[in-house]
């Protein structure tokens, strides 16, 4: 089972150029209760990732990633199906009175993954995307096996992104097809959608390169990207530069394989959210005035109690806004560990667990 996508550095002794003072403080709380809301399918008994998108009105988009589905509901982890990919559609805001429901395809009766394997050797991971007009532009990374077959035996081959014309539909009936990317492929390497915002005329996405996941950006106007033509994104060059044929700049290194970015009314600042570091980590983020930054050093917010364990791994922390956490900022994670996990703890490592952030 591949649990997280590797990470080289430890992010909070992160180092930044044009870093600016310490993020804000915050203080999370787990919030045990709200957990709930991914154990009510009795097939779905875990998976990672846990990106989520605002549809609008009481319906948020969940995209997972490696993903067990039980085929027998009764022994749900004896010979339980591995996909690569699933997606969940919550309706209500509040996660402890939200009816949520997960999705996969079916192939004569075999759970499949919900966005098909471009090839027998490669698969789509979900990153983030953004509803744009009443187009779903959505953001996947592609990944390989390389090396012996295990958790870390993988490798990226770049972004590429689709569109659903009809989000307002229940998932199973979308019409997905591919956007338009820039000829001979993706201009900007490493990954790209990590975190998607809209902002005026543009769709702004966020991305990673190198092994230290160095964060850049890049941007689509509305109009091409509700087109699905995403052909020739506008990189961030530095300063007040955005152009087709620059090196996008490095906002800040090391990053993280996976985060969220939101503006907090409440802060009225940026906030980039992530998992802070490799093994144990806390949740971290940073904040800063604008889009492109300058970005602040990381500050620990939450310490999530799993990462107490022996042999912990916790991962895949990113916040979700769009969510009701009676004032607070919620956020999820992803505890796992390094060795197989006792049966004792199925249903416990490996399903997003909530927590909430309050700014001090």
């Amino acid at each position: 089972m591949r649990r997280a996508r590797a990470f080289t550095g430890i992010l909070i002794a992160a180092t930044c150029a044009a870093c600016t003072d310490p993020a804000p403080a915050g203080r999370g709380a787990a919030w045990p209760e709200a957990n709930a809301l991914f154990h009510r399918d009795a097939r779905f008994i875990g998976a990672d990732g846990a990106y989520s998108i605002d549809l609008g009105g009481e319906r948020v988009l969940w995209l997972f990633g490696d993903t067990l589905v039980a085929r027998d509901r009764e022994r749900p982890h004896q010979g339980a199906a591995f996909l690569r990919n699933s997606v969940a559609l919550q309706t209500g805001r509040d996660p402890l009175s939200a009816y949520v429901r997960h999705y996969w395809r079916t192939d004569d009766g075999e759970p499949r993954s919900f966005f098909p394997e471009p090839s027998d050797a490669s698969w789509l991971w979900p990153a983030h995307g953004a509803r744009v007009g009443a187009t779903l532009v959505l953001f996947f990374e592609l990944l390989h096996d390389e090396g012996e077959p295990g958790p870390w035996s993988f490798a990226g081959d770049g972004w590429t992104a689709a569109l659903v014309s009809n989000p307002d539909d229940p998932p199973s009936a979308w019409v997905i097809t591919p956007a338009t990317l820039p000829a001979g492929g993706p201009s900007i390497s490493g990954a790209l959608g990590e975190a998607c915002v809209v902002v005026g005329d543009h769709l702004y996405a966020y991305g990673t390169s190198g092994d230290r996941h160095a964060v850049t950006l890049a941007r689509f106007t509305v109009a091409a990207a509700a087109a699905g033509d995403l052909s020739a994104p506008e990189a961030y060059c530095g300063g007040a530069r955005w152009a087709t044929d620059c090196t996008p700049a490095t906002l800040f290194s090391p990053g993280a394989p996976e985060f969220s970015v939101h503006f907090d009314a409440t802060l009225q600042r940026w906030l980039w959210v992530a998992s802070g570091g490799f093994g144990a980590a806390p949740v971290v983020w940073r904040a800063a005035p604008d889009l492109e930054g300058p970005w602040s050093e990381p500050t620990v917010v939450f310490r999530p109690p799993e990462a107490s364990r022996d042999g912990a791994f916790v991962y895949a922390a990113k916040a979700h806004p769009e969510l009701d956490g009676g004032g607070d900022l919620v956020v999820t994670y992803v505890p796992s560990a390094f060795d197989d996990a006792p049966a004792s703890l199925d249903g416990v490592y490996y399903f997003p667990f909530f927590a909430r952030v309050r700014p001090e």
